[in-house]
């Protein structure tokens, strides 16, 4: 049997960047937007808000640090999309070098 794809819709109706199929342990995902504010949990087709106040999450200016991510992904036994984890690792490293995406130019971002 093939894995069904589908496309996931936050809240305020953007796709999620969610590169598999839904598992049924779950997948951490985020929107597919560089201004991505939330976590989500892909599981059996459904879709869920990770509480953003959870304390065992670390984040910096609300951008959760990858390495506290996947301890909690891990003892939730939850997966992270690569693309999500991609998306997290680039901008936590932006906020905690305190570099601007504004000023890279937004003519250069497509």
């Amino acid at each position: 049997m093939k894995s069904e794809k589908r496309v996931y819709l936050s809240d305020r109706n953007v796709p999620l960047a969610f590169s598999g199929s839904a598992t049924l342990i779950g997948t951490i995902s985020v929107e597919a937007s560089s201004d991505w504010h939330d976590l989500f949990l892909v599981k059996n087709n459904a879709l869920y808000r990770i509480d953003a106040d959870d304390e065992t999450l670390l984040r910096h200016k609300g951008i959760p640090n990858p390495a506290s991510l996947a301890k909690y992904a891990r003892q939730h036994g939850y997966e992270i999309d690569a693309w999500t984890m991609q998306m997290i690792v680039g901008r936590f490293t932006l906020e905690t070098r305190g570099i601007d995406i504004a000023e890279i130019g937004d003519d250069l971002l497509a």
